[in-house]
This record gives structure tokens, C-alpha cells and sequence, in this order.
């Protein structure tokens, strides 16, 4: 519940000191109230401002557009706040892939729920499935249609069993009633590049160039990424990095078409060489 937030008329998540992801067809607007939960049910009464809004390209509510200029499903928002979360919140991890389907998580929002009156904005969590293999079209649904006004913008929280915590997979957009819609979350995961870009995603590192050569790594993992069209970037090495509990520090290296990386993750450096070619974080 820490990283969840009320808007007022919809739900979102934490997903940085000064950031939080909901749903486009909210309307957020600048000046509007963001309430945090300090892990009880109910809001505080502390309330930070919404400073900027940023939509995805193409996306336009006004006109019920909720797909972006990739053709893909967007109804996600990036806010920016006045200032820094309390210190009672906590900002969710992001997800390096999304697990498939007929996989458990958890809805939450502070929405009617069952069609009563929440006028305190009361937490509400329902445990549900995936129901989609991929989320190759921008969202995936969840099996649940245990949705409700005011639930929008919410979160939907899944084990990474590799890690034993919890990340945010998707920010909801379906409480109509209709197939295909009502349960159905905009992807963080696909959208990921996009999100980082808007919040100043680092890892927790400070990213600088050069490498490190075999001798000076010790604990080092590697991940090579070599499909055509991955998303390739060094903030999703230092994610993967964030995943593991050993990883101190990284560098990342691209190819010149932006097709292929490799990862390299180490628990400990003994000295980094020079060079522009590579990426590190520290």
C-alpha cells in the first residue's frame, strides 16, 4: 500500500522520489492533489502537488485516443510532483519482463468497490491471474473483472520469485463492461523505455564510460541481448543489476546498428579501464 497513491477520482503507483505513473484517461491535471498511504487503508493527510503531466506520443483522452503513434495501447500517464514522497512511502520496482499468463498478482485501487460509496478513498486488493501470454500490444488483461470507478490508474503488483519482492506490472484502464476491456492494464514493461526516460530512471548509479577488464571483476554475470528491435539500454542493464543483491556495479556495451548489448554485472571492481565505447554505472 506504501506505493500506492489516490488522485481523488483515480488510483496510481510510486515510481520515484518525485513520480507517478496512473492512467492517461484520469485527465491529471497540473496543481491537482496526489494523497499517500502510510500502509494502513486509508490516505494521510499529506498531500503533494502535481507539477507536469506527460502523456505517451499520440495519445489524446479529449478525443478517446488511447493508443500512441506506435499503434500500441498507452493509457498511462508519467506525473512529476512539487517535491520528494514522504518518507513513509515507498517508490514500487519497475519489472525487467512480464511473467505470462495464468500467473498471480494483485489489483489494488480506491475505487467504489462493489458499487458502495469510498469516500475516504479506502484501499482496496483483490488477488488475480494474468491472462495474457505477452503484452506485445502495449497491455495485458488479468482474469478478475473485480474493477471499479476510482480503481483506474491503479496498480497491478507480481512476485518476482527471482528476488522474492513485488513490482508493478501495469496500471489499469478497464472498469468498462466489455470483453477485452474491463481488466485490462496498460504495461509498464512494454512501455519501460518510455517510463524511464520521464522519471530519470539511473538504478541508484552514477553512469560515467570505460570498462573493466577480466582480471579486475570478481561475481560477474552477463546478459547478452541480440534480437532485432529489443530494447537495448544501459538503464536496463543497471535494472537487472537492481535485481540482483550482489551487483555493485556494471558497464554495457552496444552495438552501432542498436540491436545487440551485453550486460556485464560484477559484486566487486578492481580498476576500470578508459573507453567511450563502453557504459558504466558505479
Amino acid at each position: 500500500a506504501r506505493s500506492t497513491v489516490s488522485l481523488g477520482n483515480c488510483s496510481g503507483v510510486i515510481v520515484g522520489r518525485r513520480h507517478v505513473l496512473t492512467a492517461a484517461h484520469c485527465s491529471p491535471r497540473v496543481n491537482n492533489n496526489v494523497s499517500f498511504y502510510d500502509g494502513r487503508p486509508l490516505p494521510t493527510n499529506l498531500g503533494h502537488r502535481i507539477s507536469s503531466v506527460m502523456l505517451r506520443p499520440g495519445v489524446d483522452w479529449s478525443r478517446r485516443d488511447l493508443t500512441d503513434t506506435d499503434g500500441k495501447f498507452a493509457d498511462i500517464a508519467v506525473l512529476r510532483l512539487d517535491r520528494d514522497i514522504p518518507s513513509f512511502a515507498r517508490v514500487a520496482e519497475l519489472p525487467f519482463r512480464y511473467p505470462g499468463n495464468e500467473v498471480w498478482g494483485v489489483m489494488v485501487g480506491r475505487g467504489t468497490h462493489e458499487g458502495a460509496p469510498n469516500p475516504e478513498s479506502e484501499l482496496r486488493y483483490k488477488w488475480t491471474k494474468t491472462y495474457s501470454s505477452d503484452t506485445n500490444d502495449g497491455h495485458f488483461l488479468v482474469n478478475s473483472s473485480d474493477v471499479d470507478p476510482g480503481d483506474s490508474g491503479g496498480p497491478f503488483y507480481m512476485l518476482n520469485p527471482s528476488t522474492g519482492r513485488y513490482e508493478v506490472q501495469g496500471v489499469l484502464f478497464g472498469t468498462v463492461w466489455e470483453w477485452a476491456y474491463r481488466g485490462k492494464y496498460t504495461s509498464i514493461r512494454h512501455h519501460l523505455r518510455w517510463i524511464m526516460d520521464n522519471i530519470g530512471y539511473d538504478a541508484g548509479l552514477s553512469w560515467s564510460t570505460g570498462y573493466a577488464s577480466d582480471r579486475d571483476l570478481t561475481g560477474t554475470t552477463t546478459t547478452r541481448i541480440n534480437t532485432p528491435g529489443a530494447i537495448v539500454d544501459f538503464r536496463m542493464c543497471g535494472l537487472e543489476c537492481e535485481k540482483e543483491g550482489a551487483c555493485t556495479s556494471v558497464y554495457y556495451w552496444q552495438d552501432s546498428s542498436a540491436r545487440s548489448s551485453t550486460c556485464w554485472r560484477m559484486s566487486a571492481v578492481r580498476a576500470w579501464q578508459p573507453s567511450s565505447a563502453f557504459r558504466r554505472g558505479l
